[in-house]
């Protein structure tokens, strides 16, 4: 008997940056370039490892903070700020919605690499689906 694999990611911050204005100062600009650096990093990976899980068919499950959460977080341990992500955490799995099978971005191209392995698809949905990654991934290299 063969079990099947997957992959349960958490990804413990958001995907997307905040965006907001920098102080003209050095320190303001680079904090803000680091912070923007970091935030792009986690998104590779998530987009890494989904694309290695498709390559290999192994489920993937990813849980992260969405862009609809928007509590301020006015330090590292801020008590208010834990508390309103662990409410927003208990409110996604009440509503089933805690583990998603694509990053944010690529559902369309997940719906449709999905039908196709379920009833085959022709070859114009293939190159929307292509051109859907193209575009998104496009999309996340601008500011």
């Amino acid at each position: 008997m063969k079990r099947g694999r997957r992959a349960w990611i958490v990804r413990n911050g958001p995907l997307s940056p905040n965006y907001s204005a920098s102080d003209r100062r050095t320190f303001s600009i680079g904090g803000r370039a680091i912070e923007t650096m970091l935030v792009s990093s986690g998104r590779n990976d998530v987009l890494r490892s989904y694309f290695v899980t498709q390559r290999d068919g192994v489920d993937y499950n990813l849980a992260y903070i969405g862009s609809d959460f928007s509590a301020p977080k006015k330090g590292e341990f801020d008590q208010a700020y834990m508390t309103a992500l662990y409410e927003y955490g208990y409110q996604q799995a009440r509503e089933k919605r805690e583990w998603h099978k694509s990053p944010p971005g690529l559902e369309a191209a997940a719906a449709a690499r999905a039908k196709q392995a379920a009833g085959g698809e022709d070859r114009r949905s293939l190159a929307r689906d292509r051109r859907c990654r193209q575009a998104w991934l496009h999309a996340q290299r601008e500011p």
